[in-house]
């Protein structure tokens, strides 16, 4: 879809800046700049708000996993539920998690995915500390309140810089 958006851009860019200048190197130019440039930022800058949104999110995501463990529910379970009461991105994202565990994959493999397509320290954080504690043991809902505390902490230092640098 990306590739034939990219060419009809760059199609309507030569036709339009050839009617214009009637240079076909400028046309060319404009074409290509506008065919190949445009689509490239534009979906760079989607992605971008998507992993901001993602990432405001995953605090309260990681709390509604939290309070599901502490309720008795299994992993699954607790994946399921915030991919049920979570909003896009985060609950798309967990969704695609349990409809991987749903058609077969395990729980690491379904988790190591949503890793690497999400691509935020925080969130291999979030399937590093499930998947030791599921081959070691212990309490998950205690490792992932304190790395939903942790989190929360950085987004609070990170808003005080922010402010003190436009201070300064």
């Amino acid at each position: 879809r990306i590739a034939f958006l990219m060419l009809g851009i760059a199609g309507v860019a030569l036709i339009a800046t050839f009617a214009a200048t009637r240079t076909p190197l400028v046309a060319l130019v404009a074409a290509l700049a506008l065919g190949l440039v445009l689509p490239v930022l534009v979906l760079l800058v989607v992605r971008s708000r998507r992993l901001k949104r993602f990432t405001r999110q995953l605090p309260d995501a990681i709390d509604v996993m939290t309070r599901s463990l502490r309720a008795g529910h299994p992993v699954p379970t607790a994946l399921g539920l915030v991919a049920r009461e979570m909003t896009d991105p985060i609950g798309t994202e967990f969704g695609l998690v349990v409809d991987e565990m749903t058609y077969g994959f395990d729980l690491e493999q379904a988790l190591a995915n949503m890793a690497h397509r999400v691509q935020l320290p925080d969130v291999q954080f979030m399937v590093v500390a499930v998947m030791i504690q599921l081959q070691v043991g212990g309490n998950l809902a205690e490792v992932l309140g304190n790395l939903s505390r942790v989190i929360r902490e950085r987004f609070v230092m990170r808003a005080k810089i922010r402010a003190l640098s436009a201070e300064g």
